[in-house]
């Protein structure tokens, strides 16, 4: 990773378990941590002659620092947008970094 590159700020939420006026128990998010992110590329579709049909910014690809307690089961809050986890990539399993695919939740 270059100096300087993690310049964009993201929320990490982590599932909690909370009972509702009826009794019955549901599932929410709670933040968890704040962590600096570098976008690493957009992903978006392209038509048959490769020009990009709608770039939407459904999905990202963040590059972090190394953390083990960032999970499948955690939701990332990027640009004002909830995300949840579709892959994570420890580079080379060398433990400096986390590659993090996000996917918009609700799309």
């Amino acid at each position: 990773m270059k100096a300087g590159s993690m310049r964009n700020i993201a929320q990490v939420y982590e599932p909690t378990t909370v009972t509702d006026e009826t009794g019955q128990e549901t599932y929410s998010y709670s933040q968890y941590r704040t962590i600096y992110v570098a976008l690493v590329r957009d992903q978006y579709s392209k038509d048959e002659t490769g020009a990009v049909q709608a770039s939407g910014h459904d999905s990202y690809m963040l590059t972090t620092r190394y953390d083990p307690s960032i999970g499948y089961n955690h939701h990332i809050e990027f640009n004002g947008v909830m995300h949840r986890i579709t892959e994570i990539d420890n580079v080379m399993n060398l433990r400096h970094e986390l590659r993090i695919r996000i996917t918009a939740v609700g799309l």
